[in-house]
């Protein structure tokens, strides 16, 4: 194995630099048009805006009773003599006369004249007409042209997320395909020669990959393909190097965890810069992950980031994420922090800004943020206490006081 010494830097970004940094890279994806059915979480390439209205006839809202202008001014009770009956999907023209109603059901098409629609239980119905004993307000149970869609409205704009509510709205205004961004695939790299996987047996000194399972899952969540590198990277500068050639073959972005600190063995900085790589972020002013480095090489980002799970998972929501989502051409990229206070005191007041697991609580209905220990998958908590979202949480240097504010986002 080589021993290098990692090169010293004079200053490291905060993650709101980095962040402007890395969603400034032009790495856009090639689009594609696909069926409305594929298009959930997908990011949308283009504005689209409804080709008809919607309805395109009025129609009734309800089941029940068309009823004229005419009719309406008759003292209550009055009665109406039934002609026929408007199903959903009839095409025939119907003219509505003073004195007669005509039911209705449903999605049909409105009588001509009609002016309001009245329930069907809120009417005495008799074999041959009807009895009304009250009205209902003007026009209601209208459904009337365009009413729920305009033609020409905007839809869903360019680098939006597809989700289902809208694409029912395109379904529903004859579109069937739509034109999005391609996933990005991402190349993910365990280094160390400790590493072994799951399934394998463990010999002395060595630890399993818990890192490739945690990334992958991740990845897959945010809608990327994923490719796992080749078993565990020794750590050998040939083999380091060679796997980010590999990777950079048949990825949009490479994901390498661990080989970053400062330690005789932690090459991946050096394969980097070896490869000629240009080094965009060496360092963050954060905890965990202040050796994280984001390199540039074949006009491809490369993510170095901790071995450790716990801090990985971190580093991938507040930084990894957002650049993905830009990649994906999504228009708001980034996280939604907000500020709220801690429930709890934290176990150790750190000197630097870090970044840690969450819950958003709510107790007495009032709402608090819950540190969650390293060990926690999550936090069992008495009655009266409400877990409402998962969170990262953005705690400042000297800061960890119950009631004291913080920054958090929820995760998706």
């Amino acid at each position: 194995m080589e021993k290098l010494v990692r090169e010293k830097v004079d200053s490291i970004l905060s993650l709101e630099d980095a962040l402007a940094l890395l969603t400034s890279f032009d790495t856009d994806l090639p689009e594609k048009l696909i069926s409305i059915n594929e298009a959930v979480n997908r990011v949308a390439a283009t504005d689209l805006t409804a080709a008809i209205n919607v309805p395109e006839f009025p129609r009734s809202r309800v089941d029940g009773y068309a009823l004229s202008k005419s009719d309406l001014t008759k003292e209550l009770p009055f009665s109406l003599k039934k002609t026929t009956l408007i199903a959903a999907g009839d095409k025939g023209n119907y003219v509505l006369e003073a004195g007669n109603t005509i039911k209705i059901m449903t999605g049909a098409p409105l009588p001509l004249n009609t002016d309001l629609v009245i329930k069907q239980e809120e009417v005495e119905e008799g074999l041959t007409d009807i009895t009304i004993t009250k009205l209902p307000q003007p026009k209601a149970n209208l459904e009337l042209t365009g009413s729920l869609v305009k033609k020409g409205q905007n839809l869903i704009t360019k680098g939006q997320v597809y989700n289902p509510m809208l694409i029912e709205q395109l379904g529903k205004t004859g579109r069937n395909k739509v034109l999005v961004y391609e996933r990005p695939t991402v190349y993910v790299v365990n280094s160390g020669s400790e590493l072994v996987l799951p399934g394998s047996s463990l010999e002395y000194g060595e630890i399993y990959n818990s890192n490739q399972s945690l990334f992958l899952s991740l990845l897959k969540l945010a809608g990327c393909n994923v490719i796992k590198g080749e078993g565990q990277l020794a750590d050998n500068m040939d083999l380091i190097k060679a796997e980010i050639s590999k990777g950079l073959q048949v990825s949009d972005i490479l994901i390498i965890t661990g080989g970053n600190s400062e330690g005789d063995y932690d090459l991946i900085p050096a394969a980097l810069r070896q490869l000629g790589a240009k080094i965009m972020v060496d360092g963050l002013d954060l905890r965990p992950g202040n050796k994280t480095v984001v390199a540039n090489l074949e006009n491809k980002l490369i993510f170095n980031v901790s071995g450790n799970p716990q801090a990985g998972y971190i580093l991938f929501n507040i930084l990894i994420h957002p650049v993905i989502r830009r990649l994906q051409g999504m228009k708001a990229p980034l996280n939604s922090w907000f500020n709220i206070p801690l429930y709890k005191d934290a176990k150790n007041i750190k000197q630097v800004r870090y970044f840690t697991r969450g819950l958003l609580i709510e107790d007495q209905q009032q709402l608090a943020a819950l540190i969650l220990r390293k060990k926690e998958i999550d936090y069992k908590v008495d009655n009266k206490i409400k877990i409402v979202a998962p969170l990262i949480l953005d705690i400042p240097s000297n800061v960890g006081k119950a009631g004291e504010y913080i920054k958090a986002t929820i995760l998706s």
